[in-house]
């Protein structure tokens, strides 16, 4: 199965390679933008996701959508009562 993952990798690659080997104007943004992006992770590149500032991140979001889930209650039932 590994063999198999590695071959389909390098085929994928040979593909890529040859579709970045034609003249700017006819690569696809799309395929320029995925392949960089891909390419620097693979080798280390980019901003490290640091997991607790994710989770401090989600505390927050988390603590403004309740602040905005109590402002709306208060907000209905004012207007019911």
């Amino acid at each position: 199965m590994e063999e198999r993952f590695r071959a389909l990798v390098l085929r994928s690659l040979e593909i890529v390679r040859e579709k970045l080997d034609r003249p700017a104007a006819q690569i696809p943004d799309q395929l320029v933008m995925r392949s960089l992006e891909l390419s620097s992770r693979a080798l280390g590149y980019g901003a490290r996701l640091d997991q607790a500032a994710v989770q401090v991140s989600v505390e927050n979001h988390l603590e403004i959508l309740s602040d905005n889930l109590v402002m709306l209650l208060q907000r209905k039932i004012a207007e019911a009562g």
